[in-house]
């Protein structure tokens, strides 16, 4: 991949290792969006870099987007306007402080329970390959 500047290599080297879940911690204290200035501080970049930046920019975009997919981030600002999603608390923007931190609890617990979810049933998938097994030969390999 052909980086454009050391700050875009720089960028992508420091999200190699980082996962949508551990970006957590960058979200901003309303819950809508990625703070790019802590996220500026920790890579080390400048805020500006992280905005006017087209490569990075784009990926934090992108990046945005899949948070929002995941449940991390609430749907864009303009599609608070069409009727299906007016009702979600996420749109309405009297929410106060205590309910939006609730809120990314939730988003948070959410994700965990995913992890979780997807961990039980691979082991229900393991303990189903050994109950045929056992029916089929009568004991268990060893």
């Amino acid at each position: 991949m052909g980086y454009k500047t050391n700050n875009a290599k720089k960028y992508f080297d420091w999200m190699a290792d980082r996962t949508i879940e551990s970006l957590i911690e960058f979200i901003n204290a309303e819950g809508n969006d990625l703070n790019q200035r802590m996220l500026a501080r920790a890579i080390p970049l400048s805020e500006s870099t992280l905005r006017l930046n087209t490569t990075i920019a784009k990926h934090l975009s992108k990046l945005k987007d899949d948070m929002r997919n995941v449940g991390l981030l609430p749907p864009k600002p303009d599609a608070c306007g069409s009727k299906q999603v007016t009702d979600s608390p996420v749109c309405n923007s009297v929410l106060n402080r205590r309910e939006r931190k609730e809120l990314q609890d939730l988003r948070v617990l959410v994700v965990q329970l995913k992890e979780q979810n997807i961990s039980l049933t691979q082991a229900l998938m393991r303990y189903e390959k050994m109950e045929q097994y056992l029916a089929e030969f009568g004991v268990l390999p060893r």
